[in-house]
């Protein structure tokens, strides 16, 4: 399988990194706009593989399948033209499906054009349960994030109320919106919100809430989804990635298991 990069970051080098060595896999393009990526890139990378800012470029490379690593912005711009094109397309920045017309539009292409839209866990868990729920009525999904004082302090909702979070002895919480909502107050937490809507397929827009816990130095997801079903409750406790602090772990790994999971002959979850 022939596969495209958007976003040379944290969890861009870590997909390339931790998949290189499989031999049915071939990176043929690496698209970023920084400059200082794109030459990382060129140092790391075979000369085989095309490294470039242009979507054309990226296009002319003919991969089978595009991971976008780079930002919900990049969601917004390449997206459609990539489905466009029949190219399926994993998508780790989710955040920008709050944008609802954008997420409708990718999906009639994808639909159009036989290809597909794949969104992995990233930094939460159990999201093949929570879809499982929602065959069946949901009555109540609710996500709580907990991050420490400075990952939350840059928040534009932490800024424009200002906000001294370090002020906090305990765990507090700070916010309590829907993921639409988290969108303008937390845009970092936006991907994870948005990924837990999407698995509960419209049955239910989940109540977010957002906690400061001055004592610790992970990020925690918890997850609460109770409907005729049963009733799930999930948390995870995130390292931050040895490399980027601000970058989660585990959500660089889901995306390296998605790519996996599509050329194993066996799926487990999802």
């Amino acid at each position: 399988m022939r596969l495209g990069l958007i976003g040379f970051g944290t969890i861009g080098q870590t997909l390339i990194q931790s998949l290189q060595d499989d031999p049915s896999l071939e990176w043929v393009a690496v698209m970023d706009t920084s400059e200082q990526a794109k030459a990382k890139a060129a140092r790391s990378l075979p000369e085989s593989v095309r490294i470039t800012d242009h979507l054309e470029d990226l296009l002319e490379a003919r991969p089978d399948f595009v991971i976008e690593a780079a930002s919900q912005g990049a969601v917004r711009a390449f997206a459609e033209p990539l489905l466009r094109e029949g190219i399926s397309l994993m998508i780790l920045s989710t955040g920008a499906f709050a944008d609802r017309d954008l997420f409708y539009q990718c999906v009639e292409q994808a639909r159009a054009n036989r290809a597909r839209i794949l969104v992995p866990t990233g930094a939460i868990a159990g999201l093949d349960a929570v879809r499982a729920l929602a065959e069946r009525p949901i009555y109540k999904a609710i996500l709580t994030t907990t991050k420490p004082p400075d990952s939350l302090q840059d928040a534009p909702y932490v800024q424009e109320h200002d906000m001294d979070l370090f002020r906090y002895s305990s765990v507090t919480q700070i916010f309590e919106g829907s993921p639409f909502e988290v969108v303008q107050a937390f845009p970092r937490n936006t991907n994870v919100a948005m990924a837990f809507t999407l698995a509960l397929e419209g049955k239910i827009e989940p109540v977010v809430r957002v906690q400061v816990d001055p004592t610790s130095r992970e990020n925690v997801h918890e997850l609460f989804v109770d409907g005729e079903v049963g009733c799930l409750q999930m948390k995870v406790r995130n390292k931050p990635f040895p490399l980027n602090p601000k970058t989660s772990y585990l959500a660089a790994l889901s995306a390296v298991r998605t790519i996996r999971d599509l050329l194993s002959p066996i799926q487990i979850g999802g």
